[in-house]
């Protein structure tokens, strides 16, 4: 497979047609580095970011790889060059479009870059498989790094013996008893958008309900950054509806009290984003936003699977979603004594870094908790770094 970088929008752009072949043929999905998405990720980044759209080819300038790398010259704070996927910080996946029976030619590919990073990258799929074999065969050398198993719906059974799975039936009835208190200010209703416009309106419903709660104090909601709010305004101009955008949305009496942004792929869908409005709170309006779409989702034939794209320990969905999705960031170097050498080098560092990590938060925790309560804050529960 022959490999090439692109940064240039009009490369990009040519580049278009057979990039959406490639997401259409692709082993394993990845709606945000298909061309609607990462295309308008790139137009709106920032412009500090060095971010390359690695492509591969093969037979007949056939299109068989896609991948938005960065170069990076360490590798936690020593230098250390090495290639790492890049995702959108609004995301949390960096699986590469590969072709369907071109995993093993993409493995050695990437290989031959040097040192590659792979962050949030599923455990379980056709490329983390085809990486294993070739490290069997000596083709290749790699490194896995656990992150945990993040909540995965699979849609098989009908939805209403799921939930009675994975709530209890006081809570079920609890949930009902929500649901009529809210019906008793207006209708409740259960909006899909189904046309580019219906998807723009629901965006501009998302962005707005974001924005009013907590994230917007806290100014991490997407429309309180200029680049984040474009990228939506993006996407519902690239008519995202056909790429497979869509808004799921609760409302009462026609006000939108809860609403969430996902995406189709293939035989899976993705949630990305997610809002509700605080002054339903008691309500629990995202909770019941997402026992609706759940039973949406498991009716439909054309769905298998939803990946939450959520933290491992999330505290709703990991109760809704039952399955999970083993994700881990994957280092991938060449065969032979120099791949040896940069798997090595970043093993290292990585294993002293952890544990330094958290000696470092042991010793500021009580400080921290001193500066707090001189500022007459209550002091923050005691947790020990992240690994």
């Amino acid at each position: 497979m022959h490999t090439q970088l692109l940064r240039a929008p009009a490369d990009l752009d040519a580049l278009l047609p057979a990039w959406t072949a490639l997401a259409a043929a692709a082993s394993e999905p990845n709606p945000f580095h298909e061309a609607p998405f990462l295309r308008a990720a790139l137009d709106h980044l920032d412009p500090r970011a060095e971010v390359s759209l690695l492509v591969g080819f093969g037979p007949g300038r056939r299109l068989d790889l896609v991948l938005p790398v960065e170069r990076r010259r360490s590798w936690l704070g020593v230098p250390l060059p090495h290639w790492r996927a890049w995702n959108h910080h609004q995301t949390a996946l960096t699986q590469p479009l590969v072709r369907a029976g071109q995993e093993s030619a993409a493995v050695a590919a990437l290989a031959e870059r040097g040192l590659v990073v792979l962050p949030i990258q599923p455990l379980d799929g056709a490329l983390s498989g085809a990486i294993a074999r070739m490290a069997a065969r000596e083709d290749a050398m790699f490194q896995t790094i656990p992150a945990g198993g993040r909540a995965l719906l699979r849609c098989t059974g009908d939805a209403e013996s799921h939930l009675a799975r994975v709530l209890s039936g006081r809570k079920r009835r609890e949930l009902r008893r929500l649901r009529r208190k809210l019906a008793a200010q207006g209708p409740v209703a259960f909006h899909v958008s189904s046309t580019p416009d219906e998807t723009a309106r629901g965006l501009a419903v998302f962005l707005a309900l974001e924005a009013a709660g907590w994230k917007g104090r806290q100014g991490t909601a997407m429309a309180s950054r200029l680049r984040d709010r474009r990228l939506v305004e993006a996407l519902g101009a690239w008519r995202a509806s056909a790429w497979g955008l869509e808004v799921v949305s609760l409302t009462v009496g026609g006000r939108p009290i809860a609403a969430q942004v996902q995406v189709r792929s293939g035989r899976g869908a993705f949630t990305f984003k997610g809002a509700y409005d605080e002054d339903f709170a008691h309500h629990s309006p995202g909770v019941l936003l997402q026992l609706d779409n759940i039973r949406r989702l498991m009716d439909d034939p054309g769905v298998d699977w939803v990946d939450s794209l959520a933290l491992p320990g999330h505290p709703v969905v990991d109760r809704l979603f039952a399955d999970r999705r083993e994700t881990g960031t994957v280092l991938l170097a060449p065969a032979g004594r120099r791949g040896r050498a940069l798997l090595r080098a970043a093993t290292t560092l990585r294993d002293c870094e952890v544990p330094l990590r958290r000696r470092l938060a042991r010793h500021l925790q009580p400080a921290m908790a001193r500066l707090r309560m001189a500022a007459g804050a209550a002091p923050a529960p005691p947790r020990l770094a992240r690994a």
